[in-house]
């Protein structure tokens, strides 16, 4: 029989490497500028902030109640965690403004419903982060960079990022999420004197 032994051999899986990257200063403050131009029921600026400022993961944010947020202790706590275990996460004083104006808008018993005031899908807030990019004039970005970028943040110190952000241990951060800006790395290599 004349059977081509190239017909059984299955063809390799291509996989799609998303580029995962930190926003820059520069561009995080464009960011957040249009963020807080967003308007359509939904307080986009409060979401993005929060992922940012805290590391957190995006559903973690899309389903957390008012009730996990306590302005009294101070403290947001996340039971549904990727590493099942909770965290407490310390409302940052540049954050708690914002949280406590998100919480008293907020329809139900959701901190960042949508405007009917039931779940935000995740599709929405990658679609709004992307419009939110576009109109800020820098190069699209995804909710999970915001992550990345808390992760990569300057000044603060990695066992910290590690219990905010939740990850189970300082390797993984270190491997998957820190990412120093561009500019940091330059001026930082750029100090050293290579030649005696």
């Amino acid at each position: 029989s004349s059977i081509n032994p190239v017909t059984r051999v299955k063809p390799f899986k291509v996989i799609k490497v998303q580029k995962r990257r930190c926003l820059s200063d520069e561009e995080l403050a464009k960011f957040l500028t249009a963020a807080k131009e967003e308007r359509g029921g939904i307080n986009w600026y409060a979401i993005y902030l929060t992922l940012y400022i805290t590391g957190m993961r995006r559903d973690e944010v899309r389903t957390m109640e008012k009730a996990q947020v306590d302005f009294i202790k101070n403290m947001i706590t996340i039971l549904n965690t990727k590493t099942d275990k909770p965290k407490i996460i310390p409302i940052h004083p540049q954050l708690r403004p914002v949280l406590q104006q998100a919480k008293e808008e907020a329809k139900g018993k959701l901190m960042f419903p949508d405007a009917k005031g039931k779940l935000l899908h995740r599709n929405k807030m990658r679609d709004r982060m992307h419009r939110i990019c576009d109109r800020a004039h820098i190069e699209r970005a995804t909710v999970h960079d915001l992550r990345h970028t808390f992760a990569s943040r300057q000044g603060l110190p990695d066992r910290v990022k590690q219990i905010i952000g939740g990850w189970s241990s300082k390797q993984v951060m270190e491997k998957t999420y820190i990412h120093p800006p561009e500019d940091y790395v330059r001026e930082e290599y750029f100090k050293v004197n290579f030649i005696p």
